[in-house]
């Protein structure tokens, strides 16, 4: 079988929150979508997944040069499903068909990751940050098969727009 899985987070704010010099806890909301495409011998067919995911992480920023920091940062988030459906498109012995499936199931998906990262302070509390990170994605048991069960080690590279309280 031949599988296109892409991943895209359409929202994320952050709310980093100072704890002692140098150090703050941040959460948010993270808005997921999963698309996959699957080519094999008994048909073709499409899966969409979608998920809110509440994160929590720790910063440490150990270097600061005027309006730019640098830190790390390591925590855990918390997915879960909201909805899901699944297209195939079938041919077998003859017989074809194309029908959407409702995907259900009742699983949170919970993962750790470390970052590390380079913010510059647009205003006051506001900065645009740019963080290379690595996740693990830890078994969650569901029937529905997606990136995070396939390969749950995921490298990515987040560009955004925090602000803080």
């Amino acid at each position: 079988m031949n599988l296109t899985t892409r991943c895209h987070y359409l929202w994320e704010p952050q709310f980093p929150k100072v704890w002692q010099k140098n150090w703050e806890l941040e959460s948010g909301i993270i808005y997921t979508y999963l698309y996959s495409k699957y080519h094999s011998t008994n048909g073709n067919g499409s899966q969409e997944l979608h998920y809110l995911g509440i994160p929590i992480d720790i910063i440490y920023r150990f270097a600061r040069v005027k309006r730019a920091s640098f830190y790390a940062s390591a925590g855990g988030k918390v997915d879960f499903y909201l909805t899901g459906q699944q297209k195939d498109e079938g041919h077998d012995e003859g017989i074809s068909g194309s029908g959407y499936k409702k995907l259900e199931h009742e699983n949170v998906q919970f993962s750790v990751q470390a970052k590390l990262g380079a913010a510059l302070t647009l205003y006051k509390q506001t900065e645009l940050y740019l963080e290379p990170h690595i996740a693990y994605y830890i078994e969650n048991n569901s029937s529905i098969h997606n990136i995070w069960k396939d390969k749950p080690f995921n490298f990515g590279l987040t560009l955004g727009i925090r602000t803080g309280f």
